[in-house]
């Protein structure tokens, strides 16, 4: 029950048979009432113009359509919406809306190489193929031009991070983000971007946390590395770079790639030791003696955090810290702060007896870590001195050489401040010398020897003579006292003959 009605606008059927129109309509799909209707015009064109004017309409029982007028169309069209660099790719240049008609095709663009075919092919498309296209039909002496642009989809880089996975506070960190592009770019036509993030934040240089970010670039491959002068537990997290290689032309798309490291932080294993010597090298010692404490702090050999020292002294009550400025300090001496090994060493001299406890704390304080050595004790014990005379007779001659010994005995080592001086009636006179103190260390203590020379001994001598020692630190004195008596000789004068007759003449 459908009809359809064809109008041309211009041309009338004629009687002479210049013009004839055969309709033909079939049913595409009935289900869907889809309909197909070809007209055929049988005559020969000679402009476009002959084309105005045909439009069609379909009436059925309800109502007619709305005329759609017949066009000549001249349309570029593209496999994709854009291309990928080094893969082929083929423009087509298609008319609509006219058939059997010669068609000439010229194709247009800045820069050289376009062929006048209905299709151009790149194989393979390079970056600068990207722009836009003008393809002209030539129909019937009609020239109808379209236009259309090309993208360029630029290769996406290949993006790896190199370094470690774990790293000690402390220590350097180095990653080098590593970008290769394709090798057959044109690079003076892309521009290569390299950007960091730790997490959600982007990393720049930063001379105060001790950042650094450098890039450097070999042929097609970019590096990108990042330093971390002094890692932090902050710094563990997931470390992203992402690499965009683009142009500054409106065709070329850019392409990106990225990676992913996760570096994970740990506390280094800090180790603090403290040992102890002193002058005397005894485990007690007396006092006034210099005491040198030596702290010990290692790291592993990639953790330059300077380190801080302090110490501590307990005497019976709490720890307390220890200055510089006390009385019984001598010295604190640090050295290779910056090192894996560093040492401090703090040097006293205790005045009282007693046992004093010494700690040394290490911290480093850029990661904040600290950690404490093991109490090291100091025993003071008072010095015991004590003398004694050693003589030879106890009823010496007058006449010969006598010698008087002293023996001063001190507990427990060798003081430094030790003196010891004779008295008595002949001390000073001539003949009489005392010598200098000679030192033997004993198992019980050490034991000095101060002799007093009489040479010769003459009754003049005769008295009580005392030795004394002295410590004048901790002014301590002892004595001891020997009387000499110097015993007169006695001559006895013998005579004796050989025989009780002497005869005249012979030997007597």
């Amino acid at each position: 029950g459908d009809s359809l009605t064809m109008r041309d606008g211009d041309i009338m059927p004629s009687m002479d048979n210049t013009v004839s129109y055969q309709m033909t309509q079939i049913i595409t799909d009935r289900r869907a009432s889809t309909y197909n209707n070809t007209l055929t015009i049988d005559k020969t064109f000679t402009s476009l113009e002959d084309f105005q004017g045909h439009e069609c309409t379909v009436t059925n029982k309800i109502g007619s359509s709305t005329p759609v007028p017949l066009e000549v169309i001249v349309s570029i069209i593209l496999p994709t919406e854009s291309a990928m660099f080094g893969q082929s790719y083929t423009l087509s240049c298609e008319v609509s809306g006219v058939s059997g008609a010669e068609i000439m095709y010229q194709w247009s663009r800045p820069g050289p190489g376009i062929r006048n075919t209905p299709q151009l092919n790149f194989s393979p498309i390079t970056l600068s193929d990207a722009g836009k296209y003008n393809c002209t039909a030539t129909i019937i002496s009609n020239k109808i031009s379209t236009a259309k642009e090309i993208s360029v989809s630029i290769p996406a880089p290949e993006v790896q991070i190199h370094g470690v996975d774990n790293g000690n506070a402390g220590s350097t960190l180095n990653l080098t983000c590593e970008v290769k592009i394709d090798s057959e770019l044109d690079r003076t036509m892309v521009m290569v971007t390299i950007t960091w993030r730790k997490d959600s934040m982007e990393i720049a240089s930063d001379d105060e946390k001790g950042i650094t970010v450098s890039e450097v670039n070999i042929r097609n491959v970019y590096n990108s590395t990042i330093e971390y002068k002094t890692l932090t537990f902050d710094d563990s997290g997931r470390y992203y770079c992402r690499a965009t290689v683009s142009s500054t032309s409106p065709y070329l798309i850019t392409g990106s790639g990225s990676a992913t490291k996760y570096i994970t932080v740990s506390a280094p294993r800090l180790m603090v030791s403290l040992s102890s010597s002193t002058t005397m090298d005894l485990p007690n010692v007396p006092p006034h003696n210099t005491i040198s404490l030596n702290c010990t702090a290692t790291v592993p050999q990639d953790v330059n955090t300077p380190k801080t020292f302090s110490w501590k002294r307990r005497s019976g009550g709490s720890l307390e810290e220890v200055r510089n400025d006390s009385s019984t300090i001598n010295q604190i001496a640090n050295s290779n702060l910056d090192q894996p090994v560093s040492t401090s060493i703090l040097t006293v001299t205790e005045t009282a007896a007693g046992t004093y406890h010494f700690q040394c704390q290490v911290e480093l304080k850029e990661i904040n870590l600290n950690t404490e050595s093991d109490e090291h004790s100091i025993t003071i014990i008072p010095f015991s001195l004590s003398t004694r005379i050693i003589f030879e007779e106890t009823n010496p001659f007058a006449g010969v050489k006598y010698t008087l010994t002293c023996r001063v005995t001190v507990t427990e080592g060798v003081p430094d401040n030790l003196t010891a001086h004779w008295s008595g009636p002949g001390v000073g006179k001539d003949g009489v010398m005392a010598s200098t103190i000679s030192t033997e260390t004993l198992a019980d203590g050490s034991t000095f020897s101060f002799n007093l020379t009489f040479n010769p001994l003459k009754q003049s001598h005769d008295g009580n003579y005392t030795c004394f020692a002295n410590l004048t630190t901790v002014s301590i004195t002892t004595s001891s006292q020997r009387e000499i008596s110097a015993t007169i000789p006695k001559v006895m004068v013998v005579t004796s003959n050989s025989t009780s007759d002497a005869i005249l003449g012979e030997s007597y």
